[in-house]
Protein backbone atom coordinates (compact mmCIF):
# COMPACT_ATOMS: atom_id res chain seq x y z
CA UNK A 1 0.00 0.00 0.00
CA UNK A 2 2.38 2.54 0.65
CA UNK A 3 5.12 1.36 -1.90
CA UNK A 4 2.13 1.17 -4.39
CA UNK A 5 -0.59 4.15 -3.75
CA UNK A 6 -1.54 4.95 -7.24
CA UNK A 7 -2.00 1.19 -7.23
CA UNK A 8 -5.30 0.82 -4.70
CA UNK A 9 -6.90 3.49 -7.03
CA UNK A 10 -6.38 1.34 -9.87
CA UNK A 11 -7.62 -1.27 -8.64
CA UNK A 12 -10.83 0.45 -6.90
CA UNK A 13 -11.48 2.32 -10.31
CA UNK A 14 -11.86 -1.04 -11.96
CA UNK A 15 -14.45 -2.00 -10.15
CA UNK A 16 -12.34 -4.39 -7.44
CA UNK A 17 -12.99 -3.74 -3.43
CA UNK A 18 -10.41 -4.31 -1.38
CA UNK A 19 -9.84 -5.39 2.41
CA UNK A 20 -7.45 -4.51 5.39
CA UNK A 21 -4.99 -6.58 6.70
CA UNK A 22 -3.13 -4.31 8.73
CA UNK A 23 0.20 -2.47 7.73
CA UNK A 24 2.98 -4.29 8.85
CA UNK A 25 0.78 -7.87 9.02
CA UNK A 26 1.53 -8.80 12.64
CA UNK A 27 -0.58 -11.39 14.80
CA UNK A 28 -2.77 -8.98 16.38
CA UNK A 29 -3.47 -10.87 19.37
CA UNK A 30 -0.11 -11.00 20.96
CA UNK A 31 -0.11 -6.87 20.31
CA UNK A 32 -0.99 -4.75 23.16
CA UNK A 33 -4.15 -2.73 22.22
CA UNK A 34 -2.56 0.89 21.06
CA UNK A 35 -0.47 -1.34 18.45
CA UNK A 36 -3.02 -3.53 17.22
CA UNK A 37 -5.27 0.44 16.81
CA UNK A 38 -2.37 1.67 14.56
CA UNK A 39 -2.27 -1.58 12.81
CA UNK A 40 -5.49 -1.17 11.59
CA UNK A 41 -5.66 2.44 11.39
CA UNK A 42 -2.61 2.43 9.20
CA UNK A 43 -3.86 0.37 7.00
CA UNK A 44 -6.33 0.26 3.96
CA UNK A 45 -9.52 2.12 4.39
CA UNK A 46 -12.43 -0.48 4.23
CA UNK A 47 -15.40 -2.02 5.69
CA UNK A 48 -13.57 -4.88 6.28
CA UNK A 49 -10.52 -6.62 8.53
CA UNK A 50 -8.80 -9.46 7.63
CA UNK A 51 -6.60 -10.45 10.90
CA UNK A 52 -3.25 -11.90 9.68
CA UNK A 53 -3.16 -15.34 9.78
CA UNK A 54 -6.72 -15.41 11.05
CA UNK A 55 -5.52 -14.20 14.59
CA UNK A 56 -8.69 -12.68 16.40
CA UNK A 57 -10.22 -12.30 19.80
CA UNK A 58 -12.79 -10.91 21.70
CA UNK A 59 -10.48 -7.19 21.60
CA UNK A 60 -9.62 -7.15 18.18
CA UNK A 61 -13.05 -7.34 16.74
CA UNK A 62 -13.62 -4.68 19.26
CA UNK A 63 -11.00 -2.93 18.29
CA UNK A 64 -11.90 -3.58 13.77
CA UNK A 65 -15.51 -2.66 15.43
CA UNK A 66 -14.54 0.93 16.84
CA UNK A 67 -13.21 1.65 13.48
CA UNK A 68 -16.23 0.47 11.83
CA UNK A 69 -14.59 -2.85 10.33
CA UNK A 70 -16.44 -6.30 10.57
CA UNK A 71 -13.76 -9.19 10.30
CA UNK A 72 -14.17 -10.97 7.53
CA UNK A 73 -12.08 -14.99 7.39
CA UNK A 74 -12.22 -18.03 5.75
CA UNK A 75 -13.65 -21.19 5.36
CA UNK A 76 -10.72 -22.56 3.24
CA UNK A 77 -7.15 -22.31 3.25
CA UNK A 78 -5.19 -23.80 0.26
CA UNK A 79 -2.06 -23.17 1.81
CA UNK A 80 -1.24 -21.42 -1.82
CA UNK A 81 1.72 -19.61 0.51
CA UNK A 82 3.99 -22.45 1.16
CA UNK A 83 3.80 -23.41 -2.81
CA UNK A 84 2.01 -26.83 -3.15
CA UNK A 85 2.17 -26.89 -6.72
CA UNK A 86 -0.90 -26.00 -8.85
CA UNK A 87 -2.49 -29.57 -8.12
CA UNK A 88 -2.87 -28.89 -4.37
CA UNK A 89 -4.36 -25.73 -4.22
CA UNK A 90 -6.74 -26.64 -7.41
CA UNK A 91 -7.93 -29.37 -4.97
CA UNK A 92 -8.41 -27.54 -2.08
CA UNK A 93 -10.58 -24.49 -4.29
CA UNK A 94 -12.88 -27.60 -5.19
CA UNK A 95 -12.82 -29.79 -2.00
CA UNK A 96 -14.00 -26.33 -0.29
CA UNK A 97 -16.16 -25.25 -2.87
CA UNK A 98 -19.82 -24.42 -1.88
CA UNK A 99 -22.22 -21.48 -1.71
CA UNK A 100 -21.31 -18.37 0.34
CA UNK A 101 -17.86 -20.16 0.67
CA UNK A 102 -14.88 -17.85 1.24
CA UNK A 103 -11.45 -19.16 -0.30
CA UNK A 104 -8.60 -18.11 1.16
CA UNK A 105 -5.48 -17.10 -1.64
CA UNK A 106 -2.62 -14.68 -1.86
CA UNK A 107 -1.43 -12.50 -5.00
CA UNK A 108 1.20 -11.30 -2.97
CA UNK A 109 4.55 -12.75 -1.66
CA UNK A 110 6.91 -13.62 -4.45
CA UNK A 111 5.98 -15.97 -7.66
CA UNK A 112 2.47 -16.73 -7.54
CA UNK A 113 1.84 -18.53 -11.02
CA UNK A 114 0.57 -21.83 -8.88
CA UNK A 115 -1.88 -19.75 -7.47
CA UNK A 116 -3.10 -18.26 -10.98
CA UNK A 117 -2.84 -21.39 -12.98
CA UNK A 118 -4.91 -23.27 -10.06
CA UNK A 119 -7.73 -20.60 -9.61
CA UNK A 120 -8.32 -20.50 -13.41
CA UNK A 121 -8.63 -24.01 -13.65
CA UNK A 122 -10.66 -23.96 -10.56
CA UNK A 123 -13.15 -20.99 -11.68
CA UNK A 124 -13.48 -22.88 -15.30
CA UNK A 125 -14.96 -26.06 -13.30
CA UNK A 126 -16.63 -23.98 -10.91
CA UNK A 127 -18.38 -22.03 -13.27
CA UNK A 128 -19.16 -24.83 -15.11
CA UNK A 129 -21.00 -26.27 -12.05
CA UNK A 130 -22.98 -23.24 -11.92
CA UNK A 131 -21.40 -21.33 -9.62
CA UNK A 132 -21.18 -17.49 -9.52
CA UNK A 133 -18.83 -15.26 -7.65
CA UNK A 134 -19.20 -12.11 -5.97
CA UNK A 135 -17.25 -9.75 -3.77
CA UNK A 136 -16.79 -8.89 -0.30
CA UNK A 137 -18.73 -5.72 0.75
CA UNK A 138 -15.27 -4.05 1.53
Amino acid sequence: MAQYPDLIAAERAAGHRIGNHTFDHKTLTLLPDAKVQQEIAMGIKSKCLRPPGGGTNAKVQAIAAAYHQREVLWDVDTKDWEKPGTAHVEHAIMAGARPGAIILMHDGGGNRSQTVAALDQALTKLTQQGYTYRSLPC
